[in-house]
């Protein structure tokens, strides 16, 4: 495949995996804010931001390849 194809599919994909990060990034927020008012303290809210941020690095990661450092030494 050409190199051309190759940065073309790179930058859709870091695209794509930019975009998921954002809408979990909304969501963990929407869902932080919830936990904040059914429980009313700021502390529910620590474990909710933990495991967003958890799940959103593995959903980045997962978009954007997880071989991508081995297609790169190709």
């Amino acid at each position: 495949m050409s190199r051309f194809i190759q940065s073309l599919l790179g930058s859709a994909r870091s695209f794509l995996a930019d975009i998921m990060g954002q809408l979990l990034a909304v969501l963990m927020f929407i869902v932080a804010g919830l936990a904040w008012l059914y429980f009313n303290t700021v502390y529910a809210v620590i474990p909710v931001l933990i495991i967003g941020v958890l799940i959103g690095g593995y959903v980045y990661g997962w978009v954007e390849g997880s071989n991508k450092k081995q297609n790169n030494e190709k």
